[in-house]
C-alpha cells in the first residue's frame, strides 16, 4: 500500500507539465456545432487528480499531434465540474474517452491507456 500511494505521489508531483492534457474545455455549444458540421470529435471525462487520467495524458496528445488526427476537434470534460455533461453522454465514470464523427458516436473507452488501442479508437472518428 505504501508503494502504490508513493508512486501515485512521485508520477503526479514530477510528470513534466509539458505533458498535461491541455484540451478546450467542453462547451455544449461548440460541441454542436463541430456535431452539425460534420466533424471528428474526440471527448475526454478528465479529473487531474486520476492517475489514470494523467497515464492517458501522454498518448492522448502524441495522437491528436498525429497527421492524420489534426482535425479532430478536441474536448475535455471536467470530471469534477461537469456532471450533467456526463449524465447528457451516459458517462457513468472518469478516464472516459468518446469518439464522435458529426452527431454519431462511434466509439468510447474506459481507463485505457495504451497508444496502439487509442490510436485505432481516433480511427474510427476519420472522415473516410
Amino acid at each position: 500500500m505504501k508503494k502504490t500511494f508513493l508512486f501515485f505521489l512521485i508520477f503526479n508531483l514530477f510528470i513534466p507539465t509539458a505533458l498535461a492534457l491541455d484540451w478546450p474545455a467542453f462547451n455544449s455549444k461548440d460541441f454542436a456545432i463541430a456535431q452539425s458540421e460534420g466533424k471528428s470529435i474526440a471527448l475526454v471525462v478528465h479529473a487531474d487528480w486520476c492517475a489514470t487520467c494523467r497515464s492517458q495524458e501522454m498518448q492522448l496528445n502524441r495522437i491528436a499531434n498525429l497527421p492524420e488526427y489534426k482535425d479532430f476537434i478536441l474536448f475535455r470534460i471536467d470530471f469534477d465540474k461537469q456532471k450533467e455533461v456526463m449524465n447528457d453522454l451516459r458517462v457513468p465514470s472518469r478516464s472516459t474517452i468518446l469518439i464522435f464523427r458529426g452527431t454519431s458516436e462511434v466509439g468510447r473507452i474506459v481507463a485505457e491507456n495504451r497508444f496502439e488501442v487509442l490510436r485505432d479508437l481516433f480511427s474510427f472518428g476519420l472522415n473516410k
